[in-house]
């Protein structure tokens, strides 16, 4: 066979090969980089750097090993094994790198350095081996004439790149797309560990000590098997989990997860949430919490074009808002610029979340296009947040001036703006940009941390009579109820400033650009988000001006009501947003004073309802680890500024009864159970403090109540023959106890030993202590009695 086969035709072709190889692990590693420590200049910087250290530090190996002897096929089979090793070595790692960076989330006394060092390490660990390997592999691929001859270092030079470069560029965007979507990570690495294994083989030639190659391989393959059980590396998101630190979320393993080409879903079940829906590991979609700045984001340009037939979304983010179009009667609704398995995940997630019978999942949307002139009545950009690497063209003049020229008469354009690690000077170059191309412009708040800005060619008019109409709308107003969101005021409430304020302000306010942003933004996480823009910084253009919303149908009397009361709820909103800076300065007592007098204004502001259930989630947390106190006066802020939720009584009695104040956490148990009168939990708690204060009546109502609901909830009938059987009670019912703790016993099946044992105490207390002491004895030995 060697005599039809030439040998050195084969090294070229295994050379070829490995480059292509090398570009596939090369965009794996950016991947997990991204994954790990967010998709930032700082990953794709030290990507490249240890890249371009390796290859040079593999080249000055090389030449200082071969430099008096000739390096043939055996040199290469050599470095292909320690290549397939390397990979072997980084997927046995892969779950300790992941482990190391869950610990920043919980590590108080982060600091940027030290998130720096982090990300050095990881893109030592998966960019520097390979990189040095095939820094080697490239001299001694190269033919001896070339290394030798000074001359023929453009010919070397030329094999390099056709060799080496063409095929790692071709293999770097093969797994961009589709490989690594399609495998995963670990996928990667174990294709890898194969891959260079038949390399090793090939460039040694055909010979039989050529095979022991293919060992250290095999056993490899073995372990990275072994060790490759998780499969989520991809849906880590460390970096995304501290920028969104506001919603707690930072646990779990995702029960659901894909990759598609450019973006990884990932769905999570939390007992605080119910689920969570992520995207590149931020999370977007909660279960039962966060609905207020979304839904607003979403509606807010609608109600300024009610009318609006034809509605495009743009971006990754459009599955987010899509649905509210179509709740508010969009004749038609397309979008671009999103992967169609991140856009079916979004739909699924929002039915999920109770989005009632539209069907939204199984709806063919058209693919929206902006080259097409006056064709779209509204045109929303949901892009990533700026703080993203690749995001700088979704935020550009070219992008708007498209949108522009997509617009119908009296179209509108929203551009949706997530202020988490946004400075001013980024959000006043943005706008600029935006009022440029926009000859009419509207700033909106639509939460704390979500904006809008809003423009048009023509003046922004809303007619209130048709916002009515589509605030009333069903399928809307079930939005805005699930948002905590009661009238059309609370929304407009959400008006900062048009485009002759903000002109004004864009002249004397600094401006930062793209580039600046992308390097500083990702510092913002770790010096308590004090380079951001403060909740305040647009106070001072707030007005209740509200002279673009025109009565057009509306009885006169209602416009001027409606009007009047957003106004109110204005400048509500902007104490609230003075109060909400003065808490993230770190004056916690001025800043909820500051919000108890703002919410006499606003009791249900949306800057009040987050707080607020923030507040809640740390409460819950504080509770989870034993800190009382801590809980406690979370749940004393958040009754401070609001009415108080079922939930926060809930958690004040919990805090309260732990330590030591049971009459008071009987009255917010109470208080929890008459909000949410349906949660069985609630008044199993009520029932059991009402018991340590003597309450018993109330006690046995509150288990009766439950059986009602829950007639087999065997713990309930347990409690309750307690309750009925209790020494303190002068008017005990030992029959109807002795019954209801016998039928507890029946369900569970004798299985457990409290209600058992505790039905043969009650039998002794009756005076039944044969019966009693039998069921002991018959107990211990292992039986269960059989009661008719």
């Amino acid at each position: 066979m060697s005599n039809f086969i030439d040998q050195d035709q084969v090294r070229v072709a295994a050379c070829a090969a490995a480059g292509l190889m090398c570009g596939v692990l090369l965009a794996n590693s950016l991947s997990v980089l991204d994954a790990l420590a967010g998709r930032t200049v700082y990953s794709v910087a030290i990507c490249a750097l240890m890249v371009a250290a390796g290859l040079a530090l593999g080249l000055l190996l090389a030449a200082a090993v071969w430099r008096r002897r000739q390096a043939a096929g055996a040199a290469l089979g050599v470095l292909f094994v320690f290549m397939g090793l390397v990979a072997v070595v980084q997927q046995g790692l892969s779950v300790g790198v992941a482990e190391g960076w869950h610990r920043i989330l919980g590590d108080l006394s982060r600091t940027f350095p030290q998130y720096l060092a982090s990300l050095a390490k990881t893109a030592a660990l998966f960019c520097l081996p390979h990189a040095v390997l095939a820094g080697a592999a490239i001299l001694a691929a190269l033919p001896e004439p070339v290394k030798r001859n000074s001359g023929a270092r453009g010919q070397g030079l030329t094999l390099v790149l056709l060799l080496g470069f063409v095929p790692a560029v071709f293999g770097y965007g093969l797994a961009f797309k589709f490989l690594v979507p399609a495998v995963g990570a670990e996928g990667v690495l174990r294709l890898a560990v194969w891959w260079f294994g038949i390399l090793a083989v090939l460039a040694v030639g055909c010979r039989g000590w050529a095979l022991l190659a293919v060992v250290p391989l095999a056993a490899g393959v073995l372990v990275s098997g072994r060790t490759g059980h998780t499969k989520h590396l991809l849906h880590e998101n460390v970096f995304s989990r501290l920028v969104y630190r506001d919603s707690g979320f930072a646990s779990g393993k995702p029960v659901f997860a894909h990759r598609s080409r450019h973006h990884g879903i990932a769905a999570y079940e939390d007992r605080d949430y119910q689920f969570v829906f992520t995207l590149d590991g931020r999370p977007l979609l909660f279960g039962n919490r966060f609905h207020t700045a979304r839904v607003l984001t979403g509606y807010i340009p609608l109600l300024l074009r009610p009318e609006a037939g034809k509605v495009a979304y743009f971006g990754p983010e459009a599955g987010l808002y899509m649905p509210f179009a179509v709740r508010a009667g969009a004749a038609s609704v397309a979008c671009g610029g999103a992967d169609p398995d991140v856009l079916k995940a979004f739909l699924a997630a929002e039915e999920q979340i109770g989005g009632g019978a539209e069907g939204l999942s199984g709806i063919k949307w058209p693919r929206a296009r902006l080259n097409a002139i006056g064709r779209y009545d509204l045109v929303f950009l949901a892009n990533e947040p700026a703080w993203m690497r690749g995001t700088r063209r979704a935020y550009s003049r070219g992008l708007f001036k498209k949108c522009l020229k997509s617009l119908s008469v009296g179209g509108i354009t929203a551009l949706h703006l997530d202020m988490r690690l946004l400075s001013e000077q980024r959000f006043a170059a943005i706008a600029e940009e935006f009022a440029v191309v926009f000859p009419h412009v509207q700033v909106w708040s639509a939460g704390t941390h979500d904006w809008l800005l809003i423009g048009g060619a023509q003046p922004i008019k809303a007619a209130a009579d048709k916002a009515l109409d589509l605030f009333e709308r069903k399928a809307v107003m079930r939005d805005f109820a699930r948002a905590g969101i009661a009238a059309l005021p609370d929304v407009l409430a959400g008006f900062v400033c048009g485009e002759t304020e903000l002109k004004g302000w864009l002249g004397h306010s600094g401006k930062m650009s793209h580039c600046q942003h992308a390097w500083r933004s990702p510092r913002t996480v770790f010096d308590g988000n004090k380079s951001a823009a403060r909740p305040d910084f647009l106070n001072g253009l707030r007005g209740p001006d509200f002279r673009w919303l025109v009565p057009e149908g509306l009885d006169e009397d209602v416009y001027v009501a409606v009007r009047a009361r957003a106004e109110e709820c204005l400048r509500a909103r902007g104490k609230i947003a003075e109060a909400l800076a003065l808490l993230a300065g770190g004056d916690s007592d001025e800043g909820v004073a500051a919000l108890r007098d703002a919410a006499k204004l606003s009791q249900r502001d949306v800057l009040l309802t987050h707080l607020a259930e923030t507040m809640d989630l740390e409460g819950r947390r504080r509770i989870a680890i034993g800190e009382f106190n801590g809980a406690l006066r979370c749940y004393e802020n958040i009754m401070a500024f609001t009415p108080g939720t079922a939930r926060s009584h809930y958690g004040m009695g919990y805090c309260l009864r732990a330590r030591g104040d049971k009459d008071a956490a009987y009255l917010h148990f109470a208080r929890a159970v008459a909000i949410a009168p349906e949660q069985t939990g609630y008044r199993m708690e009520l029932a059991q403090v009402a018991v340590t204060v003597g309450r018993y009546s109330e006690a046995g109502r509150q288990y009766r109540e439950i059986l009602g609901r829950e007639p087999d909830n065997a713990a309930a009938m347990f409690l309750l023959a307690k309750v009925l059987m209790s020494k303190e009670r002068e008017d005990k019912d030992i029959p109807a106890a002795l019954k209801l703790a016998e039928r507890a016993c029946e369900i569970t099946e004798w299985e457990n030993s409290e209600f058992a044992h505790g039905l043969a105490d009650m039998y002794i207390d009756a005076g039944r202590v044969m019966e009693g002491v039998g069921l002991k004895r018959l107990l211990k030995e292992g039986g269960k009695p059989l009661l008719k």
